[in-house]
């Protein structure tokens, strides 16, 4: 408290002292009538009057002109090809406003994707978040709706979903409220020994799919253990030991260059890599790694201890 109020203060002052704050370790009172409640209720009003900011990140191209980028021969930078113009894939109707667009084409680019007769968009989207909530999606796999990939377990119900989406503004909130007020969501997750024998992927639906805990959700519910403290607004960087000890992970960076502890063992993809859907592996080291000593909540004993 001395470096605080001093100006020495160390990393991780700042993380104890909002802890002895939130905790009310440290007395909080003001004598009415002081110079530092004229001081806490100047900036009370001050902070009153500051509206929310509200910003969209955006680019801006008035005064950007078209330009064309070599193709690099085989990926590499040290081997340019032709040059290129902007464009967009042939097969979808409309591809050439992109082309002759005078400006990057990133505009027409987002019209074509949003169009309400491209239902495309909308159904890789929904399909995704149906995902999400079942493990499975309706197209079984997500980053293919092509000829390879595996057809819908139930069609009607997916174009639905993509009119509604679209109908109802886009809305993932709404999206998601319709599939957890579902009969399907709300189904018990027992299975019968003839829907085990006629339907052992359960494609059709007949129960609620049960499913391993994330391991986000594993991290902090092993933070919550008894002389643990997590911050649960604060966003910081993910792989800083003091931020992985005291920030929930829904609020973190994802990681780049390193991995947290629980996430080598509970399949949690590596940063730069765009997984559609992630792995599930079943081992010892799982357990191993959860039960041992500053592996799964990065601090203090572990839960076996």
């Amino acid at each position: 408290m001395e470096r605080w109020s001093d100006n020495k203060s160390r990393p991780g002052d700042s993380d104890l002292m909002n802890w002895l704050l939130e905790n009310r370790r440290l007395p909080q009172s003001i004598l009415p009538g002081s110079r530092l409640a004229a001081l806490v209720d100047e900036y009370r009003r001050t902070e009153a009057s500051i509206s929310f900011p509200r910003t969209v990140n955006s680019m801006d191209e008035r005064e950007v002109e078209k330009a064309a980028y070599p193709i690099n021969v085989r990926g590499s930078v040290d081997a340019p090809g032709k040059l290129m113009a902007p464009g967009f894939l042939r097969l979808f109707p409309d591809h050439g406003q992109v082309s002759e667009s005078s400006g990057s084409g990133r505009l027409e680019l987002a019209n074509l994707l949003l169009d309400p007769q491209n239902p495309l968009t909308a159904r890789v989207y929904v399909n995704r978040v149906w995902q999400w909530v079942f493990g499975t999606g309706l197209v079984a796999t997500p980053d293919d709706f092509g000829r390879l990939g595996a057809r819908p377990s139930h069609p009607e119900l997916l174009d639905w979903l993509a009119l509604e989406f679209i109908r109802e503004g886009w809305s993932t909130k709404t999206l998601l409220r319709h599939l957890v007020l579902s009969n399907t969501f709300r189904q018990s997750g027992l299975v019968s020994e003839v829907a085990r024998r006629l339907d052992p992927s359960n494609r059709l639906l007949h129960h609620y799919p049960t499913r391993r805990l994330e391991a986000e959700s594993i991290r902090d519910s092993s933070s919550r253990s008894p002389g643990v403290w997590i911050r649960r607004s604060t966003a910081g960087p993910f792989c800083r030991p003091a931020a992985w000890r005291t920030r929930q992970a829904v609020v973190q960076r994802p990681p780049r260059r390193c991995r947290p502890p629980v996430a080598l063992s509970a399949d949690v993809d590596h940063g730069p890599t765009q997984v559609s859907r992630r792995l599930q592996s079943t081992g010892p080291e799982a357990s191993l790694r959860q039960t041992g000593r500053h592996e799964c909540s990065g601090t203090g004993p572990g839960p076996a201890q």
